[in-house]
Order: structure tokens, then sequence, then C-alpha cells
């Protein structure tokens, strides 16, 4: 995916916004910001990643995609933050208005652990949403019991009628194609 969109495949890029665009406007939701402004804030990074996306790099162990992305991303809710602080739209006449340019709009830049743990399992799940299509709807459901659901691959085989062997292989096709597809991104 990721060469895909430095190739400026439009495909790769509607998959790229169907996989990360409901994070970023999560991130942006949990700055408090307005539903509509956060849409507008999601066009902002997404244009930021489409210039820029040429320059990501995995230099160091711990560079990586989401990170560069929410780094981004609180670039641009920073400068939302900013923008609201010159033009506030207080109600209550000019007194209300200079107190409202007064209060310092706080843009954390450390972001939640627990929150980032639910992060990556969404983003999971989106990126298999968007495989599931890709392969046959028994290798899906043999790959989603034992992987997923965690049951035992002798028991999806009695399920499935397939063989255990059959089941752990659906597992290993679904898993490799997902490394291939999102394994820079994830």
């Amino acid at each position: 995916m990721l060469q895909g969109m430095r190739d400026r495949d439009p495909v790769q890029w509607d998959r790229f916004v169907l996989l990360f665009g409901p994070l970023v406007y999560e991130w942006c939701r949990r700055r408090r910001i307005p539903e509509h402004d956060a849409a507008d804030i999601v066009q902002e990074v997404f244009r930021a990643v489409a210039s820029r996306i040429s320059s990501f790099r995995k230099e160091r162990a711990e560079d990586t995609f989401q990170g560069w992305l929410r780094r981004i991303t609180h670039h641009k809710v920073a400068d939302y933050f900013r923008q609201l602080a010159k033009h506030p739209a207080a109600p209550g006449g000019s007194t209300a208005n200079v107190q409202m340019s007064n209060i310092a709009f706080d843009v954390p830049e450390t972001w939640d652990e627990d929150e980032a743990g639910l992060d990556q399992q969404a983003l999971y799940r989106r990126a298999m949403e968007l495989l599931e299509s890709s392969f046959e709807r028994r290798t899906w459901q043999a790959f989603w019991k034992i992987a997923v659901e965690e049951q035992p691959a002798r028991t999806v085989a009695e399920e499935l009628e397939m063989t255990p062997g059959a089941v752990h292989n659906a597992r290993y096709k679904v898993l490799r194609k997902l490394r291939e597809e999102f394994d820079e991104l994830l």
C-alpha cells in the first residue's frame, strides 16, 4: 500500500483513507474538536501526507508510519487551535472575545498508551475488513475462527469440513497477505 501511495495509485489512496481516516478523525475528536472541524482537519492531514509521503522513511526501529501520521495530525490540530485563538467565535461581545483570546489552547504532545492499543486494534480490524473480499469465504472463516476467536484448529476443521492443516494454511495465507499489504503502515 505504501509504495502504491508513493506512486499516486488512486486505489491505494482510497484504501489508505478507509484504513486511517477513522483513526485520524478519532484523534481529532479526542482533542475535543467539533465533528465538522475534525472532518476538515482529517482532510488537511491527508493533504499533508500526500505531499510528504515520499519523505517517510523508517530509519530506526521506533519509526512507524502511525507515529509519523500522529505527528502530522498533532501539528494540524495545533494549527486549528492557533487559528481558533486568533478568531474565536465567542458570544457576549468584545469582553467575551478578549477573554477567549487569553485562553491558552494546550494540545498535549503525548498520547495515552491505552488509547494507542485500542487504535492499533481498530486499525487491524479495518485492515482485515479491507482484505476479507480477497479470500474465499471458507478460507476467511477458518482464519477468523483460529486467529481472532482463538478456537482450536481441530474444532474449526470439523465445523468447516476442512483438515486441521488446511485451517492452519488459511491462517497463514491471510496473515501473509495482511503483512504484505500493510506491514509498513501497521
